[in-house]
């Protein structure tokens, strides 16, 4: 029975560990030591080692306050529209304007 191709060893692991210490970001530890992402990101989970430098790397697109008020306002006045609708009127994606509405109706008291 022959071994899978690509079996981390300890050392191989030992070397992973001691980069995800210095940085905490499965992609520039898997280019750096030459493995896959998700090799780096398994063991990271295995030793419950958090990979926020790689998510505070990404970055995250916030909708500016004004749309997202836009799309409040227009939901609020049309409370019988649809989330297609309310994007169209207030000019995001659907799936913006889905996720401001869900939002909306978890925060609601009762």
């Amino acid at each position: 029975m022959s071994q899978p191709r690509n079996l981390v060893t300890g050392e191989i692991q030992r070397r992973i560990l001691a980069a995800l210490t210095k940085k905490s970001n499965a992609s520039a530890v898997a280019r750096e030591i030459g493995w896959s992402y998700s090799t780096v990101w398994r063991v990271a989970a295995r030793n419950g080692i958090e990979l926020k430098d790689g998510f505070e790397a990404r970055g995250y697109w916030r909708l500016a306050p004004e749309r997202r008020s836009r799309v409040e306002t227009v939901a609020e006045a049309n409370p019988g529209a649809t989330q297609e609708e309310v994007a169209r009127e207030a000019g995001v994606s659907r799936s913006t304007a889905r996720r401001i509405m869900v939002a909306r109706r978890n925060a609601a008291p009762g």
